[in-house]
């Protein structure tokens, strides 16, 4: 197993996983958020010049980050919320942070 399984995640972790690319976090809710590199965004309806059309709504990840039950990068899974559903801990698997 990689040293990181069990760790805690955070905020900066999901700005590189959003950089790397290929990133999603599902909330508790069930909502699907792509990872960005400074924010996430959700698909959903809105109307635009009284047109129903898809748009991209941009969410802070600090606004997100106590929702996210799992993340995913590939379908491998990165990181899920603890049992106890206070932090977000990695798995260990698809992620490995730098070493400076």
């Amino acid at each position: 197993m990689n040293e990181l399984t069990g760790q805690k995640m955070t905020i900066n972790d999901l700005k590189v996983l959003g950089l790397q690319g290929g990133a999603t976090a599902y909330l508790d809710d069930g909502t699907k958020v792509t990872l960005k590199r400074q924010f996430g965004t959700i698909d959903r309806k809105g109307l635009v010049n009284d047109e129903l059309v898809d748009v991209e709504m941009i969410v802070g990840y600090s606004k997100i980050y106590g929702n996210i039950r799992t993340i995913k990068r590939h379908d491998v899974l990165i990181a899920r919320r603890s049992p106890q559903k206070k932090t977000l801990l990695l798995t260990g698997k698809g992620y490995s942070r730098d070493r400076n």
